[in-house]
């Protein structure tokens, strides 16, 4: 995108400290006007600051400019180094969920007396006017969600609402092509962890928290497949997030609901370019620390055990602890048995299912 400033003749009575002051308001707004012109507050996108340089930046914003239009032949009039343009068109397609209807697969084009990329040629999954319909479907949903927020909700509040809507109206699936978009995740309640991590990418930024996409591995039952899950920002405090795995069928879990960089890395290994993300280290917005079920050592574990029972007895629901260590998550361990022993003889026979992660030291009790 090219941008043309004019400056106009000044006013003799305006003060060097005035045209100084006009001088920085105007170029703190182009830096806001040079990002893409999305359909939510751009400065949402975390990975565009902190991955792309100027060069990468430029060519992010003339490419997102085409797509968006549905042009998918691009060309470029002067030179562009081929891993600029790789990895701004990666970032494209990665970032931009609303860019949906844009295939993976692309091809280079060279102009043969200079030896450079004359243009880029894109290929759509689907119709425009396909695509637009799907556009104006998916905004509307995120949309209504969105209003049915109260106002009042703190940033936290309002990710963790959005956090648990899509983990319930969405089945984990890898069949079909749409389980890889956001629109078939909220559309038709139906995605993989690709679709997972763009629809609530759409989500937070609509409503205004910024968040990008991280893809990279999972690690299962020692195995590993390709992974994504997300990066989030709630006052400046950076947090990591995967939906995939916190949606458990039945259960809504928030075992990755806004972890730090070591909790991640315990079964995710995220792709070498997002290393320059910003570093999540608090926690801050944990769910289990601002609910108070983060545990030390230093807890009495059979008086959490007994806690855990009475909420699950109390509520109908399930309830999940977890531990800032292995060896308090061993000590919970160690006593558990005893503990619900101990339980049943004070209140009477109980009939309970337990589910733990040794990676996340964490423990969750549901009443049968």
């Amino acid at each position: 995108m090219l941008i043309v400033a004019k400056t106009p003749m000044l006013p003799y009575h305006l003060s060097m400290r005035r045209v100084l002051s006009l001088i920085l308001m105007a170029m703190s707004l182009l830096s806001i006007w040079a990002k893409p012109d999305t359909p939510y507050d751009a400065r949402t996108c975390i990975a565009y600051d902190y991955i792309l340089s100027k060069d990468q930046k430029k060519l992010v914003d003339f490419i997102y400019e085409k797509l968006s239009e549905y042009e998918f032949s691009i060309t470029f009039e002067e030179e562009v180094p081929s891993n600029d343009l790789d990895v701004a068109i990666s970032h494209i397609l990665s970032d931009y969920p609303e860019l949906f209807y844009v295939s993976n697969h692309y091809q280079y084009f060279y102009y043969e007396d200079k030896g450079w990329i004359s243009k880029v040629e894109f290929s759509a999954t689907m119709t425009e006017k396909e695509a637009k319909n799907i556009e104006k479907d998916m905004f509307s949903l995120i949309e209504g969600l969105i209003e049915e927020i109260p106002p009042s909700l703190s940033p936290y509040s309002k990710e963790l609402l959005l956090h648990d809507v899509l983990a319930q109206l969405v089945t984990y699936t890898q069949q079909g092509d749409i389980s890889y978009t956001p629109y078939g995740a909220l559309l038709y309640g139906r995605a993989a962890c690709e679709g997972y991590a763009e629809a609530f990418t759409l989500m937070l930024r609509m409503a205004g928290i910024p968040c990008s996409k991280i893809s990279g591995e999972g690690y299962t039952d020692d195995k590993s497949e390709s992974h994504a899950w997300n990066i989030v920002e709630l006052d400046g405090v950076f947090t990591l997030v995967d939906v995939t795995w916190d949606d458990m069928t039945d259960i809504v879990s928030h075992l990755y609901f806004n972890i730090t960089d070591e909790m991640m890395k315990r079964d995710h290994e995220a792709d070498d370019i997002f290393s320059l993300l910003p570093a999540s280290e608090s926690l801050r917005y944990n769910y289990h620390e601002i609910n108070g079920i983060m545990f030390d050592e230093s807890a009495n574990m059979e008086n959490v055990t007994w806690s855990m029972f009475d909420y699950a007895r109390g509520t109908g629901d399930e309830i999940e602890v977890r531990f800032k260590d292995r060896k308090a998550y061993s000590l919970f361990l160690d006593s558990f048995p005893d503990a619900a022993q101990n339980y049943a003889n004070e209140h009477g026979d109980i009939s309970y299912y337990t589910s733990r992660d040794d990676k996340q030291y964490s423990f969750l009790l549901q009443m049968q």
